[in-house]
């Protein structure tokens, strides 16, 4: 009775295979990352730190980006980046992560002013 209802004969037999939905947004640790299918870097992992919420675009890769803005101080200033390398970060110092790209170039024109100053 469902088979003549539906008008599908294989109702029952085809294999969904595709998720019911996809999300639009993805998060790390409440920050949104702009890649599809970002794999978290969980507690344990040679890679985690506590102080950044991280994420790989391949599973198993070593290649750490930190989900979120951030001030980066390099040489001759501070810049912005979103979702850089984790080792950007760590080689250069930084400041974040930052919820907004505005809250990121405030801090960013806030450390500049200073730098300049001091």
């Amino acid at each position: 009775a469902v088979k003549d209802y539906f008008g599908n004969i294989k109702l029952f037999e085809d294999q969904i295979d595709q998720p019911v939905t996809n999300p639009d947004k993805y998060y790390v640790r409440g920050l949104e990352i702009d890649y599809a299918e970002p794999y978290a870097v969980q507690e344990g992992d040679p890679g985690y730190d506590p102080a950044l919420p991280l994420y790989t675009k391949l599973e198993g890769s070593e290649v750490y980006y930190a989900a979120g803005y951030y001030c980066i101080h390099f040489g001759k200033g501070w810049k912005h980046a979103r979702a850089p390398k984790a080792t950007t970060l760590y080689r250069y110092g930084f400041e974040g992560p930052f919820t907004t790209e505005l809250e990121a170039k405030q801090r960013m024109k806030y450390l500049n002013r200073n730098d300049q100053r001091g």
